[in-house]
């Protein structure tokens, strides 16, 4: 497995969240060879032919631990937003994605269809 950890930043160079990410070497046998800073795993995946299964992302309330307390005006225990997300391919995970969102700097908003009848 590759475990790349990023920091995304605002647009004052603050981190906004940390990102941690769990990739399946088979999957992506040379992904540290690829620039890092701006990789986005999903294309990536694709563009090496791995298939990928509906992407089904997940939004968990939790507090800062010591490691996310480091993001600028936070706290141990401190309320925040994780984000989780999985690639899957025929049922197997591809890629894990965990990313902890600062308190007050994203909004989120759910999009369900609007039904036809």
């Amino acid at each position: 497995m590759v475990e790349p950890v990023r920091r995304k930043l605002d647009v004052r160079e603050e981190p906004q969240s940390v990102e941690r990410h769990v990739v399946l070497f088979a999957a992506a046998p040379d992904l540290l060879s690829e620039n890092l800073e701006t990789l986005v795993t999903l294309p990536y995946v694709r563009r090496r032919g791995v298939p990928i299964d509906p992407v089904r992302p997940c939004l968990d309330p939790v507090v800062l631990d010591e490691h996310d307390a480091a993001l600028p005006h936070s706290g141990i225990g401190a309320p925040a937003l994780r984000r989780r997300r999985e690639l899957r391919t025929d049922g197997s995970t591809v890629e894990g994605v965990t990313t902890v969102v600062r308190p007050g700097t994203a909004e989120f908003f759910l999009e369900p269809p609007v039904p036809t009848a």
